[in-house]
């Protein structure tokens, strides 16, 4: 972690510990001897691990609300916008990727999780709906939806990309519990896989056809 300020090697730690052993099983201590500091240190940038897991959440709300406006503003069409906003969501930068594995683990412990951490992560996928939301009635002249039908699309459209992310990127269909990936090296390989291209443009499709 050569390069990082102490607050970020305590949040690289922390994610890599909560894949490891589970959030259930990581505590301050685990995460500053990983990296050699003293535990009081932690608390000067977080005071609990709770705290330290609303900054993970909220570092990908923001990530994901900048993307949006991005998307928005250089997108020249509806088609163009959606094709990059479904890339931006499933076709992960290895920086970002670990943070994704770490959220998608979380759901497996979220009954050990604070309510304010638990509003987060459903907020995430507000923020993902109302932006398809937004995308379709930016482009309803073009798409002729019925006014009552957008919030049923956008749903549609959220669950189609939130499956394809779920089922060819996190799922280990070869764990003896059938849950989720921890290794980012194999969720790498998944999306360098000719195939996860191939399955993105079918999706991008599939759903330009049931709009259009």
């Amino acid at each position: 972690m050569e390069g990082k300020g102490k607050k970020e090697q305590i949040v690289e730690a922390a994610m890599s510990l909560i894949l490891k052993n589970g959030y259930s099983h990581t505590s301050v201590e685990d995460i500053t001897n990983s990296i050699g500091i003293a535990k009081g240190s932690f608390y000067t940038y977080f005071k609990s691990k709770n705290l330290l897991l609303r900054t993970i959440i909220e570092e990908q709300i923001k990530s994901s609300l900048e993307q949006q406006e991005k998307q928005l503003s250089e997108g020249k069409d509806f088609d163009e916008i959606l094709l990059k906003n479904i890339v931006s969501r499933v076709k992960f930068l290895k920086k970002d990727l670990k943070r994704q594995l770490v959220l998608i683990n979380l759901a497996r412990n979220v009954d050990v999780l604070g309510k304010d951490v638990r509003d987060l992560m459903v907020k995430i996928e507000t923020i993902n709906h109302n932006f398809i939301k937004r995308l379709l009635n930016r482009y309803n002249s073009q798409l002729k939806l019925q006014e009552a039908e957008i919030d049923q699309y956008s749903q549609i459209i959220n669950s189609i990309i939130r499956g394809f992310k779920m089922t060819n990127i996190f799922f280990d269909d070869n764990g003896e519990d059938n849950f989720f990936i921890k290794d980012i090296a194999e969720a790498e390989k998944r999306i360098n896989h000719e195939s996860f291209d191939e399955g993105i443009n079918f999706i991008y499709k599939s759903i330009l056809k049931m709009l259009k």
